[in-house]
């Protein structure tokens, strides 16, 4: 059996500053997920089930100083994380940023075309290494992992007609 519990808080905040035109968001979870009783001769009771972050926050600023032009920059952080069942090996933490400005709309139209909205994404700003998904051996194999995905930008245009 597993025993999990813990506590998310999450909220937003548009100051008075700039007018109106800032936001902050945040997620902020605290989880423990822990083995209650051993399988079999393999003691796993009171160790934490493995890919499970006892801390997760992500958050983000949104600056809007038009109507048709918006900036984010966001991040997301995971704590240290157990890679096997026995909670002999373990992850670092990490924390990625993320980019995006998104222009255009009703305001920015060219020949037929009417509502053109630009969007550049950037994941990843800062290149991390970082492992983002542990696979966990069923039997007494390793983990193997998944890494968070290098910088990568994308370039979206939308436009109607």
């Amino acid at each position: 059996a597993v025993e999990a519990y813990g506590a998310e808080l999450s909220g937003g905040y548009r100051p008075g500053v700039l007018d109106g035109k800032l936001a902050l968001t945040g997620n902020l979870s605290y989880n423990v997920s822990e083995f209650q009783d051993n399988f079999g001769t393999v003691a796993l009771a009171g160790g934490t089930v493995p890919d499970s972050p006892e801390w997760l926050f992500q958050g983000g600023v949104t600056y809007e100083p038009l109507p048709w032009a918006v900036f984010n920059l966001s991040g997301r952080y995971l704590s240290d994380r157990h890679t096997n069942f026995l909670n002999t090996e373990m992850v670092g933490g990490y924390t990625v940023y993320s980019f995006y400005v998104d222009l255009g709309g009703e305001k920015l139209a060219a020949g037929p075309l009417k509502h053109v909205k630009v969007r550049l994404n950037i994941d990843n700003l800062t290149d991390k290494d970082a492992f983002g998904t542990i696979n966990v051996s069923q039997g007494g194999g390793l983990a193997s992992f998944r890494p968070v995905p290098d910088r990568t930008f994308q370039l979206t245009v939308t436009a109607s007609f």
